[in-house]
């Protein structure tokens, strides 16, 4: 799995399943940090 710069970017339903999927991590662990 190499990075092609040359590549034009296509976003497909799998990298927005990452992106949310990360960003529900990110506020879940800050949530679970100020909450104790």
């Amino acid at each position: 799995m190499g990075f092609n710069p040359y590549r034009k970017f296509r976003a497909r339903r799998a990298d927005y399943v990452f992106v949310v999927a990360a960003l529900v991590a990110a506020v879940a662990l800050v949530a679970w940090a100020f909450t104790g």
